[in-house]
């Protein structure tokens, strides 16, 4: 429930912002609305009894997961080879299990 209220609040105050916006700025805020909003649906999904998850909606998360993987094992290989740092791995890694954690409540 929490969760739900804190995205709400960000969605509200995000619409509110991209009222006066304009050029690069109201593309910002595009995008991160659509985030939030996304955010928002797999919180409320997230309630749903796990009996009354579609498998094909289980077969999706289960897709969005496999391809966290897939990016988790291509930057390690990124920052082996040198081509990345530690740093941009570490912010890379955040932004995964950000993604991660939002799926996971539908997987279990």
């Amino acid at each position: 429930m929490a969760r739900k209220i804190v995205i709400e609040a960000a969605i509200a105050d995000l619409k509110q912002k991209r009222l006066g916006a304009t050029g690069e700025e109201a593309h910002v805020l595009d995008d991160l609305l659509h985030q939030y909003e996304h955010r928002l649906e797999a919180v409320m999904d997230s309630w749903k009894d796990a009996a009354e998850r579609s498998p094909e909606t289980m077969r999706l998360v289960g897709l969005i997961r496999e391809s966290v993987g897939v990016e988790r094992e291509t930057m390690i290989r990124l920052r082996d080879e040198e081509r990345i740092g530690d740093e941009v791995l570490r912010r890379l890694e955040r932004e995964m299990d950000l993604t991660d954690t939002k799926y996971s409540g539908l997987a279990e």
